[in-house]
């Protein structure tokens, strides 16, 4: 399994090429009927897909993809994964590549390839319409093949319009887990905010960061702000889960490039 921290979703995909694809080997029947025995699907109106990582095409699309997103099975057949991303909103496009895929490499990294498919993946994001306008969907998926070393190597999955549900930018990562009396049980979640999204952090948060700017510790911002330590702590920690960084020094990065002060 590679460096997930060091893997975007683009350089994972080039680095299968060498892959005989499993969803060939099986066929397209074989592989949804694995897939349907082991995603549960929530309510509502849902599109089916079958994405193989290796040939970097969509094997099935259901007849019904067009409600869902406002393209037709053809256009997902002839464009594969490269049409998929190109639909993803910029922001989206960037946090799933460079982000998000490598949290969902990370966990799959210490599962076997048997219990791998026992875990369900849901993940919401934007997705451009015909119209030019940005539609939210909900998708859930499993991963149903991966190599010797647990390297995913297709999935398969539900998309659903959640369009009417969510009008804020942020991406929801939840992982939970098939138990054998099918129930679904929640072993992970991660909240993304994408860098350009306004707002994302509130003026407390942004007071907070002017004076972590100026080299203060938290004891001195709390004594500055008129407020506890404990708070200030709180600030720092929701600011680095906004911002998607991992310490100090990656928060005063992502303030410095994005303009935040």
């Amino acid at each position: 399994m590679p460096d997930a921290a060091a893997t975007t979703y683009l350089r994972y995909l080039s680095s299968l090429s060498a892959y005989t694809t499993v969803v060939r080997q099986l066929g397209v029947a074989g592989t949804l009927e694995k897939g349907l025995g082991q995603l549960l699907f929530q309510e509502g109106p849902h599109a089916v897909f079958l994405h193989d990582y290796v040939t970097k095409t969509y094997p099935y699309v259901s007849p019904n993809i067009q409600q869902v997103v406002g393209y037709g099975v053809e256009a997902f057949h002839k464009g594969g994964t490269s049409f998929m991303l190109k639909l993803l909103h910029p922001d989206d496009n960037r946090l799933f590549n460079t982000q998000v895929f490598a949290d969902m490499l990370a966990f799959l990294a210490g599962l076997s390839p048997r219990e791998q498919v026992h875990y369900r993946f849901s993940l919401n994001y934007r997705l451009r319409h015909p119209d030019g306008d940005y539609g939210c969907v909900q998708q859930q998926s499993v991963f149903l093949h991966s190599d010797a070393q647990g390297r995913p190597l297709s999935n398969f999955g539900t998309l659903t319009d959640i369009t009417a549900f969510r009008a804020d930018a942020r991406m929801i990562l939840t992982i939970e887990k098939i138990l054998a009396d099918r129930r679904a049980q929640e072993v992970h979640s991660h909240t993304y905010y994408p860098a350009q999204a306004e707002g994302c952090l509130t003026k407390k948060e942004l007071e907070v960061l002017k004076w972590m700017l100026e080299g203060l510790n938290s004891r001195q911002i709390a004594d500055k702000m008129f407020t506890s330590f404990h708070t200030v702590k709180t600030h720092r920690g929701h600011m680095l889960h906004k911002t998607n960084s991992r310490n100090t020094a990656g928060l005063i990065r992502y303030a410095l490039q994005h303009g935040l002060l």
